[in-house]
Formats: structure tokens, sequence, C-alpha cells
């Protein structure tokens, strides 16, 4: 199956643009066509190219952006976990005679990894988000659109 051409040139003050379809090579078509044009009015001007090169220059502006959004949001997300990192560390080390304490009196690895952990997940999220959302979603559905 061939790809279609594209050979513009104005009909008569207007700026439409008709598409040519190709049996075999499009390239090798070209001269043909002009040959042609330029039978019919030697002044036309033709610029020819493949329907699939003038797609894909039509959304290169917004696959440009999407690309750098989603650069610029893995960015974020790396700076977020990092800082998430580093409260946990502080919190962590500044806790560290109080974590001793709990091993001496015999609490368990897993005791330990919850209570660092608890306080990591009320440093990340306010768990009143999580409460509120399934909330306002259900209240979003009564209101009128």
């Amino acid at each position: 199956m061939s790809k279609p051409l594209v050979a513009g040139f104005p009909f008569a003050g207007t700026s439409a643009t008709p598409f040519l379809k190709t049996n075999g090579d499009p390239p090798a078509a070209l001269p043909a066509i002009r040959t042609a044009l330029r039978t019919i009015e030697p002044s036309i001007p033709l610029h020819a190219a493949q329907l699939a090169d003038i797609a894909s220059a039509s959304i290169a502006i917004s696959r440009l952006a999407m690309r750098l959004l989603a650069g610029f949001a893995i960015v974020a997300l790396l700076l977020a976990a990092i800082g998430v990192y580093g409260l946990m560390a502080c919190s962590v080390r500044r806790r560290s005679r109080e974590i001793g304490t709990r091993v001496a009196l015999g609490s368990n690895r897993a005791d330990i990894i919850g209570v660092v952990m608890r306080e990591g997940g009320a440093i990340t999220g306010d768990p009143g988000v999580i409460r509120r959302v399934p909330m306002e979603l259900r209240i979003s559905r009564l209101a009128p659109r």
C-alpha cells in the first residue's frame, strides 16, 4: 500500500490543498504530476510532501510540550522523594535513643518499623484528605452541571 502524497497548489485564489494518492513510490510519481500541472498552468507553484510528514509536523509542538511536562513531573517526583527521605532520616536520627530504648525493652523489628512508618505517613499526607476524597466525589455527583 502506498503512502499518500500531498501536492500543494492553490485553486484559483483559494487556499485549498488537493491530496493525491499514488500507486507505488510517491516521490517517483512527482515528476509526472509536475509535468501534467505545467501543461495546464505553467505558473502554478507546487510543493509536495508525504501525508505522514505533514501530520507529524503538525503535532510536533504538542509532542514536545508533553515530553517536557513528563520530564518536569519526573523531576518533581524525584525531588519530593528526596525530601521525604531527608525528613525521615532526620526523624529517625533524632529518635535514635528512643528506638534503642524500645529495642532494649524487647520491641521487635516490625513494631519499630511501624512507629517510623506511621510518622512518615503523618509527614507525607493528611489523613483527613483520605477521608474527604470519597465524600467530595459523592457530593460532586449531586451538583448540577
